[in-house]
């Protein structure tokens, strides 16, 4: 099938504004791993075309990519994500977007953000990225689940690109996990930590409902355990408190009765 070339111009709530070949602009659905200036190969077919006045197409084509002669886009701005890691408390987390170098690219936080937002991560390693999330994590008290003396920290990671061995080509779950611990190596409370490698397909499918890869790990758990959760709870609840109400605990879900803490 034959594709038509695109380039992202404007990203707007749900929709992004994206520029074609043939110089007109199309309405497209948004994915979070869309980036303006990033270059898209769009299947043939029926598109959404927007009316733009000339002059703000022309200082938009002009502000986000050089089009050759040949008509091939070149993005000026920063490159598609290469990995993704989500990190998850209980009601607040985080999403990172990694680029070249292992340069986190784009940030994006949830639920109660208002001490973790303060944390500027953008350009940072994605370790040392980690590292600073977490340790603002355990300043801001975010680390308290409840009455409970530890706390839960889920993260969940995928490598958008993998070498041509197959192996992981950004992401390392040993260094993530180094990094959580050097963030929380002043932690008054002892937690679990749970790393999760997922594929492209899931952060795909997570952010297809509106989730972070995090949140619909605990969705897609609790469903095959035979749980009633849905997508609406887990985005805007407490992790504790929406499995409590299914009828489980993060312990018995997850199985940390077992574990020594």
């Amino acid at each position: 099938m034959s594709n038509d070339k695109a380039v992202i111009m404007l990203i707007k709530g749900r929709y992004a504004v994206a520029y074609t070949q043939d110089r007109r602009f199309i309405k497209i659905p948004v994915q979070d791993s869309y980036q303006v200036g990033q270059v898209l190969h769009l299947a043939k077919r029926k598109h959404k075309y927007l009316n733009v006045s000339w002059r703000i197409a022309a200082a938009a084509v002009m502000a986000a990519v050089i089009i050759l002669g040949a008509g091939v886009f070149f993005p000026i701005n920063q490159p598609p994500a290469e990995a993704y890691l989500s990190l998850g408390l209980n009601s607040s987390g985080a999403e990172l977007w990694v680029g070249p170098d292992n340069k986190v690219i784009k940030v994006k936080f949830t639920g109660n953000k208002s001490d973790l937002k303060k944390v500027n991560v953008k350009g940072l390693n994605v370790y040392q990225a980690v590292t600073a999330i977490t340790n603002k994590a355990s300043e801001s008290g975010l680390l308290i689940d409840d009455d409970r003396d530890y706390y839960l920290l889920l993260l969940n990671y995928a490598n958008l690109l993998e070498k041509d061995d197959g192996q992981d080509y950004r992401i390392e779950e040993t260094q993530i996990k180094q990094s959580v611990e050097a963030g929380l190596s002043n932690a008054k409370n002892q937690g679990v930590i749970m790393v999760n490698k997922n594929d492209k397909q899931f952060i795909t499918e997570a952010s297809s409902m509106g989730l972070t890869a995090t949140q619909y790990f605990v969705l897609e758990a609790g469903r095959a355990g035979g749980y009633s959760i849905t997508a609406e709870q887990i985005k805007h609840g407490h992790i504790r408190a929406v499995l409590q109400e299914a009828g489980t605990t993060p312990e018995d879900l997850f199985n940390f009765a077992c574990l020594d803490l």
